[in-house]
């Protein structure tokens, strides 16, 4: 999946995103299903040493692969944590979360961004990087784009699962990219702390 990013274009696109989540020296960042933690170095690029970040994943072999990175980085100042993200509170002082093509895996992940856009504090950022069923392609189409990207282990039943509507309708949306011909897309919703959309739940 690693050297997919790089064939797609998605690594690209990813420090894109990043970027938008307008990260400084110092920050606290949480990488939601974080996986073998290929955010990590571009992550440590923006908060620096004097910066935390926090590493979320159910999957203990994963966790392991990541933990592996880290004492090979040599960095000290990230934390994984072994949890659903269904079940974790992220800390007060958090500036930013991220995801990338881990939500869009998770049964139920629509109503996990909604829950864990109540915890973020006012002023935070989510930033989403993942996959998309294209508007108005043909069925054939459709699977032809999944073959070609298949690197990015991307799978028909994933594109039906959209953590970022659920982050749209629960935050404000700044930022929003669709790329590879609308196959991917990334986006940074913010909560600007008005508690509109928050407390009125989501949209039916």
């Amino acid at each position: 999946m690693a050297a997919g990013f790089y064939v797609t274009g998605v690594a690209r696109q990813r420090r894109h995103m990043i970027d938008a989540l307008r990260l400084q020296e110092g920050d606290i960042v949480i990488d939601l299903c974080c996986g073998s933690g290929q955010n990590f170095a571009e992550l440590q690029r923006r908060i620096g040493a004097s910066g935390r970040l926090i590493g979320v994943d159910i999957s203990r072999n994963m966790l392991s692969i990541a933990r592996e990175l880290i004492d090979k980085k040599g960095w000290e100042n990230v934390e994984l944590i072994e949890a659903d993200v269904a079940d974790y509170d992220p800390p007060p002082t958090m500036r930013a979360a991220i995801s990338t093509f881990g939500l869009d895996i998770v049964p139920g992940a629509e109503r996990i961004v909604e829950d864990f856009a109540h915890k973020m504090p006012e002023g935070t950022r989510l930033g989403l990087l993942g996959s998309q069923e294209p508007e108005n392609w043909p069925d054939w189409l459709v699977r032809l784009g999944i073959w070609i990207n298949k690197p990015c282990d991307i799978e028909r039943k994933h594109l039906s699962i959209r953590p970022d509507k659920a982050a749209a309708r629960a935050l404000e949306e700044e930022r929003r990219k669709n790329f590879w011909f609308g196959i991917f897309y990334w986006s940074v919703c913010t909560n600007t702390g008005h508690g509109r959309k928050l407390e009125q739940g989501p949209m039916q």
